[in-house]
């Protein structure tokens, strides 16, 4: 019985073998952008004038 079975071959990892995991790739990649661009504007309208002038004279 030892020859009735074969290994199954394995596909390499591809990304072009999978369309579903590049579709998830892309949705995730847009939800950290979205989550990075949030973090941006609530930081840039939290600070205050003050905190803009300390900031232009550390430069």
């Amino acid at each position: 019985h030892d020859h009735e079975f074969t290994g199954q071959q394995r596909l390499p990892q591809s990304s072009d073998l999978s369309p579903a995991q590049n579709l998830w790739d892309l949705v995730e990649w847009e939800l950290l952008i979205m989550d990075g661009a949030d973090a941006v504007i609530s930081g840039w309208t939290r600070t205050s004038e003050e905190g803009f002038q300390n900031l232009g004279r550390s430069v």
